[in-house]
Protein backbone atom coordinates (compact mmCIF):
# COMPACT_ATOMS: atom_id res chain seq x y z
CA UNK A 1 0.00 0.00 0.00
CA UNK A 2 1.01 3.28 -1.35
CA UNK A 3 2.34 5.31 2.28
CA UNK A 4 0.30 8.51 3.20
CA UNK A 5 3.80 10.97 2.87
CA UNK A 6 3.49 9.51 -0.97
CA UNK A 7 0.30 9.99 -1.93
CA UNK A 8 0.24 13.39 -0.81
CA UNK A 9 3.53 14.22 -2.51
CA UNK A 10 2.25 12.19 -5.72
CA UNK A 11 -1.35 14.50 -5.67
CA UNK A 12 0.25 18.09 -4.98
CA UNK A 13 3.87 17.80 -6.36
CA UNK A 14 5.74 18.48 -3.41
CA UNK A 15 7.86 17.42 -0.57
CA UNK A 16 5.66 17.41 2.62
CA UNK A 17 9.09 17.12 4.77
CA UNK A 18 10.50 20.24 3.22
CA UNK A 19 10.32 23.31 5.83
CA UNK A 20 11.17 21.17 8.49
CA UNK A 21 14.38 20.51 10.16
CA UNK A 22 16.11 17.17 9.37
CA UNK A 23 15.21 15.62 12.87
CA UNK A 24 11.88 16.39 12.83
CA UNK A 25 11.92 14.64 8.78
CA UNK A 26 13.51 11.30 10.36
CA UNK A 27 10.81 10.97 13.00
CA UNK A 28 8.17 11.61 10.12
CA UNK A 29 9.83 9.17 7.82
CA UNK A 30 10.00 6.49 10.90
CA UNK A 31 6.56 7.21 11.78
CA UNK A 32 5.40 7.21 8.21
CA UNK A 33 6.78 3.50 7.99
CA UNK A 34 5.09 2.38 10.62
CA UNK A 35 1.64 4.20 9.43
CA UNK A 36 1.26 6.28 12.86
CA UNK A 37 2.53 9.42 10.42
CA UNK A 38 0.65 12.42 12.01
CA UNK A 39 1.57 11.49 15.82
CA UNK A 40 5.34 12.90 16.02
CA UNK A 41 5.39 16.21 17.70
CA UNK A 42 5.46 19.35 16.07
CA UNK A 43 5.67 22.99 17.06
CA UNK A 44 3.01 26.14 16.10
CA UNK A 45 3.99 29.36 15.23
CA UNK A 46 4.37 30.16 19.55
CA UNK A 47 6.36 27.18 19.92
CA UNK A 48 4.04 25.52 21.62
CA UNK A 49 4.35 21.59 21.29
CA UNK A 50 1.22 19.92 19.05
CA UNK A 51 0.92 16.45 17.45
CA UNK A 52 -0.78 17.54 14.07
CA UNK A 53 2.02 17.96 11.18
CA UNK A 54 1.97 21.80 9.74
CA UNK A 55 0.64 22.41 6.70
CA UNK A 56 3.14 22.24 4.08
CA UNK A 57 4.20 25.15 1.76
CA UNK A 58 1.51 26.33 -0.60
CA UNK A 59 4.58 25.99 -3.35
CA UNK A 60 7.63 24.96 -3.72
CA UNK A 61 9.81 28.14 -2.20
CA UNK A 62 13.22 28.09 -1.89
CA UNK A 63 15.13 29.60 1.46
CA UNK A 64 17.13 31.84 -0.35
CA UNK A 65 14.31 33.06 -2.48
CA UNK A 66 12.61 33.69 0.96
CA UNK A 67 15.61 35.57 2.19
CA UNK A 68 16.03 38.06 -0.76
CA UNK A 69 12.33 38.87 -0.60
CA UNK A 70 12.47 39.77 2.98
CA UNK A 71 15.29 41.95 1.82
CA UNK A 72 13.53 43.39 -0.84
CA UNK A 73 10.86 44.22 1.85
CA UNK A 74 13.43 46.00 3.43
CA UNK A 75 14.68 48.03 0.96
CA UNK A 76 11.16 49.15 0.00
CA UNK A 77 10.30 50.68 3.66
CA UNK A 78 13.81 52.14 3.03
CA UNK A 79 12.52 54.15 0.25
CA UNK A 80 9.81 54.97 1.99
CA UNK A 81 11.15 56.07 5.18
CA UNK A 82 13.34 58.05 2.72
CA UNK A 83 10.69 59.68 0.73
CA UNK A 84 8.90 60.70 4.14
CA UNK A 85 11.68 62.55 4.82
CA UNK A 86 11.97 64.43 1.31
CA UNK A 87 8.21 65.40 1.76
CA UNK A 88 8.99 66.34 5.15
CA UNK A 89 11.43 68.61 4.18
CA UNK A 90 9.55 70.66 1.54
CA UNK A 91 6.54 71.20 4.09
CA UNK A 92 9.05 73.45 6.12
CA UNK A 93 7.86 76.78 6.46
CA UNK A 94 10.75 78.34 5.24
CA UNK A 95 10.95 76.45 2.05
CA UNK A 96 7.04 76.09 1.29
CA UNK A 97 6.35 74.06 -2.14
CA UNK A 98 3.79 71.71 -1.30
CA UNK A 99 3.74 70.42 -5.58
CA UNK A 100 7.13 68.80 -4.20
CA UNK A 101 5.61 67.64 -0.99
CA UNK A 102 2.66 65.97 -2.25
CA UNK A 103 4.90 64.35 -4.72
CA UNK A 104 7.43 62.94 -2.30
CA UNK A 105 4.71 62.06 0.34
CA UNK A 106 2.51 60.25 -2.39
CA UNK A 107 5.74 58.34 -3.30
CA UNK A 108 6.44 57.13 -0.07
CA UNK A 109 2.69 55.77 0.34
CA UNK A 110 3.43 53.84 -3.08
CA UNK A 111 6.66 52.25 -1.94
CA UNK A 112 4.81 51.13 1.71
CA UNK A 113 2.62 49.78 -1.14
CA UNK A 114 5.33 47.61 -2.53
CA UNK A 115 6.72 46.32 0.66
CA UNK A 116 3.42 45.29 1.96
CA UNK A 117 2.37 43.53 -1.33
CA UNK A 118 5.72 41.55 -1.20
CA UNK A 119 4.51 40.65 2.61
CA UNK A 120 1.70 39.49 1.45
CA UNK A 121 3.23 37.32 -1.66
CA UNK A 122 5.81 35.56 0.94
CA UNK A 123 2.40 34.46 2.91
CA UNK A 124 0.94 33.28 -0.03
CA UNK A 125 3.67 31.41 -0.83
CA UNK A 126 4.16 29.68 2.27
CA UNK A 127 6.98 32.14 3.28
CA UNK A 128 7.89 33.72 6.33
CA UNK A 129 7.98 37.55 6.69
CA UNK A 130 11.10 38.42 8.73
CA UNK A 131 11.49 42.56 9.31
CA UNK A 132 14.64 44.11 9.76
CA UNK A 133 15.70 47.26 11.12
CA UNK A 134 15.07 50.20 8.73
CA UNK A 135 18.37 52.39 8.34
CA UNK A 136 17.45 56.04 8.45
CA UNK A 137 17.58 58.36 5.60
CA UNK A 138 21.04 59.10 3.79
CA UNK A 139 20.38 63.09 4.76
CA UNK A 140 18.07 64.98 6.55
CA UNK A 141 18.48 68.59 4.44
CA UNK A 142 17.57 67.27 0.80
CA UNK A 143 18.43 71.35 -0.45
CA UNK A 144 16.49 72.21 -3.61
CA UNK A 145 14.26 70.48 -6.07
CA UNK A 146 16.79 69.44 -8.50
CA UNK A 147 18.96 67.73 -5.55
CA UNK A 148 16.17 65.89 -4.48
CA UNK A 149 15.05 64.76 -7.39
CA UNK A 150 18.74 63.57 -8.34
CA UNK A 151 18.33 62.02 -5.40
CA UNK A 152 15.27 60.37 -5.47
CA UNK A 153 16.46 59.18 -9.25
CA UNK A 154 19.26 57.69 -7.73
CA UNK A 155 17.14 55.76 -4.89
CA UNK A 156 14.87 54.40 -7.79
CA UNK A 157 17.73 52.90 -10.01
CA UNK A 158 19.33 51.72 -6.84
CA UNK A 159 15.39 49.80 -5.62
CA UNK A 160 15.38 48.85 -9.38
CA UNK A 161 18.33 46.91 -9.93
CA UNK A 162 17.34 45.13 -6.26
CA UNK A 163 14.39 44.15 -7.95
CA UNK A 164 16.67 42.78 -11.11
CA UNK A 165 18.66 40.67 -9.37
CA UNK A 166 15.74 39.19 -7.15
CA UNK A 167 14.14 38.68 -10.56
CA UNK A 168 17.22 36.73 -11.49
CA UNK A 169 16.97 34.49 -8.12
CA UNK A 170 14.03 33.62 -8.99
CA UNK A 171 15.31 32.61 -12.31
CA UNK A 172 18.20 30.42 -11.13
CA UNK A 173 15.68 28.77 -8.40
CA UNK A 174 13.22 27.84 -11.85
CA UNK A 175 10.06 29.81 -10.03
CA UNK A 176 8.48 31.66 -13.20
CA UNK A 177 5.40 32.29 -10.46
CA UNK A 178 7.93 35.17 -8.73
CA UNK A 179 9.03 36.22 -11.80
CA UNK A 180 6.06 36.87 -13.39
CA UNK A 181 4.54 38.73 -10.25
CA UNK A 182 7.73 40.90 -10.39
CA UNK A 183 7.05 41.70 -14.06
CA UNK A 184 3.43 42.23 -13.88
CA UNK A 185 3.72 44.05 -10.54
CA UNK A 186 7.41 45.98 -10.03
CA UNK A 187 9.66 46.18 -12.93
CA UNK A 188 7.37 47.66 -15.47
CA UNK A 189 6.26 50.26 -12.53
CA UNK A 190 9.82 51.03 -11.66
CA UNK A 191 11.01 51.83 -15.32
CA UNK A 192 7.81 54.60 -15.54
CA UNK A 193 9.02 56.12 -12.16
CA UNK A 194 12.73 56.19 -13.46
CA UNK A 195 11.73 58.28 -16.86
CA UNK A 196 9.50 60.63 -14.91
CA UNK A 197 12.18 61.22 -12.95
CA UNK A 198 14.58 61.56 -15.21
CA UNK A 199 12.26 63.90 -16.98
CA UNK A 200 11.84 65.76 -13.60
CA UNK A 201 15.78 66.24 -13.70
CA UNK A 202 16.12 67.56 -16.25
CA UNK A 203 13.68 69.78 -17.18
CA UNK A 204 14.98 71.50 -13.62
CA UNK A 205 18.51 71.50 -14.81
CA UNK A 206 17.47 73.51 -17.97
CA UNK A 207 16.10 76.05 -15.43
CA UNK A 208 18.91 76.16 -13.49
CA UNK A 209 20.84 76.93 -16.62
CA UNK A 210 18.51 79.09 -17.62
CA UNK A 211 19.20 81.77 -14.63
CA UNK A 212 16.43 81.87 -12.83
CA UNK A 213 16.16 78.64 -11.11
CA UNK A 214 13.93 80.12 -7.87
CA UNK A 215 10.86 81.00 -10.35
CA UNK A 216 11.47 77.80 -12.87
CA UNK A 217 11.04 75.55 -9.52
CA UNK A 218 8.23 78.07 -7.90
CA UNK A 219 6.55 77.55 -11.64
CA UNK A 220 7.23 73.65 -11.84
CA UNK A 221 5.83 73.13 -8.19
CA UNK A 222 3.02 74.72 -9.05
CA UNK A 223 1.88 73.70 -12.32
CA UNK A 224 3.57 70.23 -12.90
CA UNK A 225 3.74 69.04 -9.14
CA UNK A 226 0.25 70.12 -8.65
CA UNK A 227 1.45 72.42 -5.78
CA UNK A 228 -1.33 75.03 -6.75
CA UNK A 229 -3.88 72.54 -5.89
CA UNK A 230 -2.82 71.74 -2.66
CA UNK A 231 -4.54 73.91 0.24
CA UNK A 232 -2.06 75.38 2.50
Amino acid sequence: MISYTLLISFLFGFDVTCGINAECRTLLQQHTAKGTWGYVNYKDFKGTTVTHPPLPRVSPFASTTEEEINKQINRELFASYTYLSMATHFDRDDINLPGFHKFFKEASEEEREHATKLMEYQNKRGGRVRLHGIMKPCNDQWGNGLEAMQDALALEKDVYQALLDLHKIASLNDDPQLQDFLESNYLGEQVDSIKQLSNYVNTLKRMANAGNYALGEYQFDKITLGGGDVKS
